[in-house]
């Protein structure tokens, strides 16, 4: 009864998370309070990408921008555990899945800290992938050349993913490249299912047409 007591702050305003009581609040202790979970802006919608299954949980408004680059880009660790609360039925639901996780730039990774990715899919996922890797840093935008983000993203262990459920995880997508490459990479081992898992897009027009 203590422990449900104490106060707990909000990871990204500090406040008190029960500072505007809700029932959410009261049945999952989310680790944000109510004002910043409503700014991110829910789409959690299902499609299928090039023949994978896709979902895609958030658009990608100012708000979740600015969260984004402040765990990754200036590593603010403890924001590993704000993107997911709305989602807490992603524990059970891919709880027998292998999680591979889209792979950071190793210069980013290091000078942070961590695997902004990895960190983020373990909240849900213990059972995480981490063998695909960029040989080259590569900054992803629209226009990136599917064959040349097939040259620059690699895997090591493959082995490992055959005969699983395999979760393809990234933050963002943008122009599908670098997921669909990992995807192939990912077919090549003979996995029992493959489907894919997409924090937020702005580009949810030009994947779709």
């Amino acid at each position: 009864m203590y422990q449900n007591n104490q106060k707990r702050q909000c990871l990204i305003c500090f406040n008190d998370t029960n500072k505007y009581p809700s029932l959410y609040h009261l049945l999952y202790q989310p680790t944000l309070c109510l004002k910043c979970l409503n700014q991110f802006a829910i789409y959690n919608c299902h499609h299928y990408y090039h023949g994978y299954p896709l979902v895609i949980l958030y658009h990608y408004n100012d708000f979740f921008k600015k969260i984004l680059f402040q765990y990754k880009g200036q590593g603010d660790y403890a924001l590993k555990d704000a993107f997911l609360n709305s989602f807490p039925d992603l524990k059970r639901k891919y709880h027998k899945y292998m999680i591979a996780v889209i792979p950071s730039s190793k210069h980013d990774d290091i000078k942070r800290g961590f695997n902004p990715n990895e960190m983020i899919a373990r909240s849900f996922n213990d059972n995480i992938f981490t063998g695909l890797f960029k040989i080259n840093d590569y900054k992803q935008t629209k226009q990136t050349d599917r064959s040349l983000v097939n040259k620059i993203i690699k895997i090591k262990d493959g082995e490992q993913l055959y005969n699983q459920d395999v979760l393809i995880f990234d933050d963002v997508i943008t122009s599908g490249n670098t997921i669909m490459t990992c995807a192939k990479i990912i077919e090549s081992y003979q996995p029992r299912s493959i489907t894919l898992l997409v924090m937020a897009s702005n580009q949810l027009n030009e994947l779709f047409k």
